[in-house]
């Protein structure tokens, strides 16, 4: 259960109170699977939120933001990390990329949400994209059941059931902190025609320290004097790296005649973006 307490609450009735609650056929039956919301001076009973995927998914642990504008949710069928906003009602979600059922579930001092999985222990930031983090590589066959974060963010310590131990495991650094940079692996547009929709025009890899690291948000922009943009008429949109800290770039619409349109991509500005450049010509 998670609690978050309004400005101005003054007693725990003005709390608002969150559970999971799963389907069930025992002595207190359950017909859905569902978030619930309970504010004891609001509420006679407590109210059922659906989740992103429906009545099927089922969820395992939630966790509340510190100022009460987010609660996250780990759930199985599908294995996935979801964000409902308590202002907008309304849910975003990222799949676990190591397809681990979540179990438990705690916001560490490096401001990020950890999850211990049956995969292992995954690590995401708690903006509304919920990117995820590289997270402690356990052994093979690491299973994950709870898990803490030490008050200083340098380590983590787990429980497996697997074999009855506690395993500790130093917090890898932050891609957003560490030295990287965006390489390009293939530039796959080198010419256009004005009108005509690219396919994949590029593949970026992020590395740091020598090594690829999924899960960075790359923005990726078009500088173009003749109007080309990406499919979806915007210069500027963000891709984020896969596990092989690769990220495939969107598809090109070309504009009028030009000779050179740059393609810039980077970690905000937190680096000098790489860049390669098209041409735009009309089919003669």
């Amino acid at each position: 259960m998670a609690v978050t307490a309004p400005p101005g609450a003054g007693t725990p009735a003005d709390c608002t109170y969150w559970a999971t609650g799963q389907a069930s056929s025992g002595d207190y039956p359950r017909k859905t699977n569902s978030l619930y919301r309970y504010t004891p001076a609001m509420d006679e009973q407590p109210q059922p939120i659906p989740l992103p995927w429906g009545s099927s998914q089922k969820p395992v642990h939630v966790v509340a933001g510190p100022n009460g504008d987010a609660i996250w949710v780990g759930t199985e069928n599908p294995p996935q990390i979801c964000r409902y906003d308590t202002a907008l009602r309304s849910w975003t979600q990222r799949y676990i990329s190591s397809w681990g059922a979540p179990r438990q579930m705690m916001l560490g001092a490096d401001g990020n949400l950890w999850v211990a999985t049956s995969k292992g222990i995954s690590r995401f930031r708690t903006d509304k994209s919920i990117t995820e983090l590289p997270g402690p590589s356990l052994p093979n066959g690491g299973d994950a059941l709870g898990l803490w974060v030490d008050q200083h963010g340098k380590c983590v310590w787990y429980t497996n059931p697997a074999n009855a131990s506690i395993g500790q495991y130093p917090i890898p650094d932050d891609p957003e902190s560490a030295l990287g940079e965006t390489r390009f692996v293939s530039q796959l547009v080198t010419e256009t025609a004005p009108g005509q929709l690219t396919g994949v025009s590029g593949v970026v890899q992020y590395v740091s320290k020598g090594l690829p690291i999924p899960g960075v948000p790359l923005t990726c922009r078009v500088r173009s004097d003749g109007g080309t943009t990406f499919s979806d008429g915007t210069t500027e949109t963000l891709v984020t790296t896969d596990a092989r800290g690769q990220a495939a770039l969107p598809a090109l619409r070309g504009g009028r005649e030009e000779d050179k349109v740059v393609l810039a991509v980077g970690l905000g500005d937190s680096e000098s973006p790489t860049t390669v450049s098209l041409r735009v010509r009309s089919e003669s």
